[in-house]
């Protein structure tokens, strides 16, 4: 029988209080395992509860990739409420696909800091906290505390080329 490591936790808690879904990319990273291993330990976390998937349509017509989210034993692991589960549910399996991409962008970033620096808090741009003090419109997409100070996050995967004639130039 198989028992839940300390890495485990700490994939839950990140879940928890960071990042509503993850990639099997982002979460190797937490698990720090190799991509078959981690392939192995995410099939045994879905199967037992801990986490669940959605699929969501890649860039590929005929692909699709899942991301993982805290499944129900994982929720009530980390010590959330069974009767709020089915809204985090919903708030995951309804958000689309370019709120998704970005989302997955930020994660990346808050990934980074989490697991290489000595975060105190982070504050994600869908924080209600952001809707109640900033009247200008410009919300951030997540705001980062250190010991020695903090800064906001913001993430555009915007981006164009563009290609002229020679003739235009």
């Amino acid at each position: 029988m198989r028992q839940l490591q300390t890495r485990h936790i700490l994939l839950f808690r990140i879940l928890r209080d960071h990042c509503l879904f993850l990639t099997r990319r982002q979460i190797q990273r937490v698990l720090t395992l190799p991509t078959n291993s981690t392939n192995k330990e995410l099939l045994w976390l879905v199967s037992e509860k801990y986490l669940a998937r959605r699929y969501r349509a890649d860039t590929f017509g005929h692909f699709q990739t899942p991301v993982y989210y805290l499944g129900t034993l994982g929720w009530h692991i980390v010590g959330n409420l069974m009767d709020k589960y089915k809204a985090y549910r919903l708030q995951i399996q309804e958000r689309g696909e370019h709120q998704m991409d970005h989302k997955l962008s930020i994660y990346d970033v808050f990934l980074k800091f989490l697991l290489d620096s000595e975060v105190k808090r982070i504050i994600d741009g869908e924080d209600k906290l952001w809707q109640e003090t900033i009247d200008f419109g410009n919300i951030p997409d997540g705001w980062i505390e250190f010991n020695s100070g903090g800064f906001f996050i913001e993430v555009d995967r915007e981006y164009r080329t563009v290609n002229r004639s020679e003739e235009e130039i």
